[in-house]
């Protein structure tokens, strides 16, 4: 643990390494000491009795993983051809009308899967909705990776 201390008033602050890994109110002493004793070595002097500050108290903690990454699927050999479990009209900037467009379910995507926008793809929680021109794949850890166009591209 470290804490950015200086002097109170001063404009320059030091970072110190705190002494013993427990604070409590009889840290104080050993917290100033070692702020005092980087000081003096900077500077070659003390103010004795003179209140000092705490600006930034750094902590580095570390515990159990909370999570284990996803292990890498395995992609098929064979392109996997996504089914649409529905349709459902959708009208984008530029469309003169709505038109159908295919929806599909995230949980039946295996890594691998390319779609071509426009798109919907479900799942309980939420909707990604792939715009005209835009393509999205799973990637080897399940992710969704939507490529967008380029903005100046027209999309029928």
């Amino acid at each position: 643990m470290r804490a950015d201390l200086r002097y109170l008033g001063q404009r320059k602050e030091l970072t110190v390494p705190l002494p013993g890994a427990d604070f409590g109110a009889r840290s104080a002493r050993s917290i100033r000491e070692a702020f005092e004793t980087l000081y003096e070595g900077i500077y070659h002097r003390r103010h004795e009795g003179h209140p000092v500050e705490a600006l930034c108290w750094r902590l580095h903690a570390s515990g159990p993983a909370t999570m284990t990454l996803p292990k890498p699927g395995t992609r098929s050999r064979t392109r996997q051809v996504p089914v649409a479990t529905a349709h459902r009209d959708m009208l984008f900037h530029g469309w003169p009308r709505h038109r159908k467009c295919p929806v599909y379910s995230r949980y039946r995507l295996p890594a691998g899967t390319r779609l071509a926008g426009p798109a919907v793809i479900e799942e309980d929680e939420s909707s990604t909705l792939v715009g005209p021109g835009g393509r999205a794949e799973v990637d080897r850890f399940g992710n969704l990776v939507i490529h967008l166009p380029h903005p100046k591209a027209k999309h029928a």
